[in-house]
């Protein structure tokens, strides 16, 4: 079953968490922010090792270990390869292709959990309708392998992955996660993110 969850991807309880990037694994954007500074350096400067080696072309990922997040239960980020420069249509085709490689890695390595925040929103031009659309309909395919978290922070996309999921008649599971007081840090939220099954 797929849950959709208004939250912090990075406190998502999963395996595997998913964050763009691009051709030079620049990483930029809102998601990255979440990440912790330390890690976000570590996946920088191994992504830029793995560059040496082959040459990433956009569609395609990159996996690295989740260094200090692995204290949260996460095992890896993959960076989805997105352009820097946004088309509708084929930057759509390309996010297909990259979640598509993503999802067939993560079912061969055995993972039991992935979580897909809103990718690229609004750093590479997707709006969350279209993003949505665009997650859901390539995600569907493994929901039977692997349990989808589609989770993030944006109302939006948490409404429109509702939407879509209804549109489509996918059964789903919503959680909207209270922030409380302290926010996004707080034990009790951690406890509010152990909980999501």
């Amino acid at each position: 079953m797929i849950r959709i969850v208004l939250g912090n991807v990075t406190f998502s309880n999963v395996e595997a968490i998913i964050i763009p990037s691009n051709c030079q694994c620049k990483l930029r954007g809102r998601v990255q922010l979440m990440i912790l500074p330390h890690t976000l350096e570590y996946i920088e400067n191994l992504s830029k090792d793995i560059l040496t080696q082959k040459k990433i072309n956009v569609g395609e990922f990159i996996k690295t270990p989740a260094y200090k997040l692995k204290r949260r239960g996460i095992k890896y980020i993959y960076q989805a390869i997105l352009s820097d420069f946004y088309n509708s249509y084929s930057d759509t085709c390309e996010l297909k292709k990259s979640l598509r490689n993503i999802f067939n890695d993560a079912i061969k390595n055995k993972l039991k959990s992935i979580a897909v925040p809103a990718v690229g929103y609004r750093d590479y031009g997707f709006n969350a309708k279209i993003l949505s659309n665009t997650i859901v309909n390539t995600v569907i395919n493994y929901q039977d392998e692997i349990n989808i978290y589609l989770i993030d922070d944006i109302c939006e996309y948490y409404d429109s992955n509702i939407a879509i999921c209804n549109t489509l008649g996918i059964e789903y599971k919503n959680i909207k996660l209270k922030l409380g007081e302290k926010g996004l840090y707080s034990n009790e939220i951690r406890d509010q993110y152990k909980e999501i099954e």
